[in-house]
């Protein structure tokens, strides 16, 4: 009987850790209406498109088209209620990420003119900083926050 009661045990705990594993989701929730929750993320889906241009442009030597697209799409929010209908929903960590993903952006764009003046390998290094620091201003965000 022992040998039965362990091997069922044996079998329940196989069947528990087989099953779908769910890791809790320790990030702060930022509760905000579903309407600007959808326009939030609308937001982000548009600045993962903006970044993903930025790449292709930098990769092909199209620095001013690369310094544009952060300026236009990645410094500002393209939601037609204005940036303030979002915003004033954030904690003000939160807040502090949007303003570092600006600055960010904005010293892409400096290294990106200065990349398509000189093309010299100090220029494309500041370029390479300048874009990881918009990747390190996004995941830092994404990393701490969820809005659902």
């Amino acid at each position: 009987m022992g040998t039965m009661r362990t091997g069922l045990a044996a079998l329940a705990l196989l069947l528990a850790l087989s099953g779908p594993a769910r890791a809790e989701d320790l990030r702060e929730l930022v509760a905000m209406p579903d309407e600007v929750r959808d326009s939030l993320l609308m937001n982000m889906q548009d600045h993962l498109v903006a970044l993903d241009t930025i790449l292709s442009y930098a990769a092909q030597e199209r620095f001013t088209e690369a310094a544009r697209v952060a300026d236009q799409r990645l410094r500002f929010f393209t939601n037609n209620e204005g940036e303030e209908a979002i915003t004033r929903w954030f904690p003000p960590e939160m807040a502090g990420a949007r303003d570092q993903l600006r600055t960010a952006a904005a010293r892409f764009s400096q290294a990106a003119e200065r990349a398509n003046r000189s093309r010299d390998y100090a220029s494309m290094r500041e370029l390479s900083w300048a874009i990881s620091d918009i990747t390190t201003a996004c995941t830092g965000c994404h990393g701490h926050y969820r809005v659902r």
